[in-house]
């Protein structure tokens, strides 16, 4: 439909003439073209959000009060239109027009082409020109060329539009349906005759087709015949009737069968159709008549197992789906889950069982012979179990060095759980052990673990710059003592674990996974939902270890102590000799 422009006062002084009794020509130079809706007023002096001023332009006057106008823009730029503006040679903004729906959207990788039919309420179009652009696309009438709607076939039969274009078809319909109208008299058309000629041009078919049809039984054709599907009737085999004929029928006589025969002259002739019996047969020179399927080809003797898989009966073979098994079942070599390359439960050694991650055998969860379960791997078994003992659950890293592992044992009722780290000699560095009335959290301290013992250093001038605090915790309210993490490490870095205001990716779970479920057969009866999830950056907070400051408190405590009785002894002295 036409836009209703608004002519800017720029743009009205620019058309009227000088004596300001009429208008003067101006020519339309380019097109402006916004996302921003405008909505356009006579003091409108610019185009806001201007993307581009487009000069492929075209454009001329379909009526008084209405211009076509034709914008195309080939470039690779991205934008949406919803406000334009018809600018002149000399830059001033003519007319605008705005509005908040998107007239139309510019990808990178099509090129923009806008028709716009615009409309001038007090302006005549005529006075508006455009460039010498040739792909204007205006309404098509008698006197010019332009865009035309195509009519349809019972526009084109009734003959009375003369504003639509006529397609082929249309002309088709049109004629044929005028030409069933017309009974030929008077109509100047040979009506009483075919192509041209009379009916007795075609008495004699063979001397007009060049050869002779089959069109009697016994006929022997010489040639390859090509039988093409038929325009109607149902030759579905599923929902065809009895009495419905396929493309070629073989057609008994009544009282015997009905027989296609193949033959080689002078070899064989074979015979296939349905016998009396009504039953498919296939037969040949000396071999009678036999059903598709009989006793020379039911897989005795014809190298075909046709009833049996690998020898066996199906009753030898178990369903996947409820399959149970009476007797052991041997697993050779792995079992898959999903496809080749992905998990896998394995038996590495013998009587050992392991879960793996991958193909390349990285070991996950390991089953021993003596009942332990290692998660995260199994290495060195003798050598780890010397270590840790004879825990039944281990947890243990997957590359030596540096490698926690974890045991639990419960020997007569009694708990006793180790936590330990081991470098690349499995040397311990620490533990927590539970007896019947103490847990221990203990740190390794043989001295042969250390050499160059110090004093420590100014004991209390460390103290001293600790900073404790009564602080609150955020998460519960509640009040406590202690220290904050940042400043400890100032003093006691070795106390402290983290960076201050460090942060770390966090998996947040949107929605869970919802596994697939099955019938008895196996089928899929709900696919399976995958987890949707996003990472986030949270604070990975500061820790302290309040177990590091108790030897700075002690040789603080020490030290008051050795100056404590250094007071005691000059008072003593003082009074002895009073």
């Amino acid at each position: 439909m036409p836009f209703s422009l608004t002519v800017t006062n720029a743009g009205r002084a620019a058309i009227v003439n000088a004596a300001k009794d009429g208008t003067n020509a101006v020519r339309i130079a380019s097109v402006g073209v916004s996302a921003t809706t405008l909505a356009a007023t006579p003091a409108t002096a610019a185009l806001p959000g201007e993307i581009k001023r487009i000069t492929t332009i075209s454009g001329d006057a379909v009526a008084p009060d209405t211009i076509h106008v034709t914008v195309r823009d080939e470039s690779n730029a991205a934008y949406a239109v919803r406000s334009v503006a018809l600018y002149l040679a000399d830059g001033t903004l003519f007319a605008a027009y705005g509005q908040t729906d998107v007239l139309v959207e510019k990808s990178s990788q099509a090129l923009l082409l806008l028709a716009l039919d615009l409309r001038f309420a007090d302006i005549t179009a005529t006075s508006l020109t455009f460039g010498d652009t040739n792909f204007l696309n205006p309404p098509a009438t008698t006197e010019r060329e332009g865009v035309v709607e195509l009519a349809t076939i019972a526009e084109a039969q009734a003959g009375i539009d003369a504003l639509r274009a006529l397609t082929p078809q249309g002309a088709k319909a049109a004629i044929m349906g005028w030409l069933a109208s017309m009974d030929g008299a008077g109509s100047g058309l040979d009506s009483d005759l075919l192509d041209g000629q009379e009916g007795s041009y075609y008495t004699n078919i063979k001397a007009r087709l060049g050869y002779t049809p089959l069109n009697r039984a016994g006929d022997t054709s010489t040639g390859r015949q090509v039988f093409a599907a038929g325009a109607t009737g149902n030759n579905v085999l599923a929902a065809a009737p009895v009495s419905t004929s396929g493309e070629i029928e073989i057609r008994g006589n009544g009282t015997g069968g009905a027989f296609a025969a193949f033959h080689r002259p002078g070899a064989f002739t074979a015979l296939l159709g349905i016998d009396v019996d009504n039953v498919w047969k296939v037969g040949g020179a000396g071999s009678g008549a036999n059903p598709l399927w009989h006793a020379g080809n039911d897989g005795s003797g014809s190298g075909l197992d046709a009833d049996l898989l690998d020898g066996e009966q199906a009753d030898a073979f178990a369903k996947v789906a409820g399959a149970t098994f009476s007797g052991d079942v041997v697993m050779l070599s792995s079992l898959f889950f999903r496809a080749a390359g992905g998990g896998r439960v394995f038996s590495p050694t013998l009587n050992r069982l392991a879960l793996f991650s991958d193909s390349s055998l990285n070991e996950r969860l390991t089953i021993t012979p003596s009942g332990y379960v290692s998660v995260g791997g199994q290495r060195n078994v003798g050598t780890v179990a010397d270590v840790i003992g004879s825990g039944n659950m281990r947890v243990i890293a997957a590359t030596p060095g540096g490698t926690c592992y974890t045991a639990m044992d419960v020997q007569n009722y009694t708990a006793h759980q180790f936590v330990r780290q081991f470098n690349n000699s499995y040397n311990q560095v620490g533990s927590i052990t539970c007896s019947e009335t103490a847990t221990s959290y203990n740190t390794a301290s043989d001295y042969r673990l250390k050499e160059d013992w110090r004093p420590i250093a100014d004991p209390i001038g460390q103290l001293r710059r600790l900073k404790p605090y009564d602080y609150r915790w955020r998460s519960t309210g509640h009040r406590s003592d202690g220290f904050l993490a940042h400043d400890l490490a100032e003093v006691k870095p070795d106390a402290v674990t983290g960076e201050k205001d460090a942060m770390r990716l966090q998996t947040i779970i949107d929605r869970p996974a919802v596994p697939a479920t099955y019938d008895a057969a196996g089928k899929v009866l709900t696919p399976e939902i995958p987890e949707v999830s996003h990472e986030e950056r949270v604070p990975d907070y500061q820790s302290v270890d309040l177990s590091k400051l108790v030897p700075l408190l002690t040789a603080s405590v020490q030290r008051l102590a050795d100056e404590v009785d250094l007071l005691k002894a000059q008072m003593q002295g003082a009074n002895d000799n009073e």
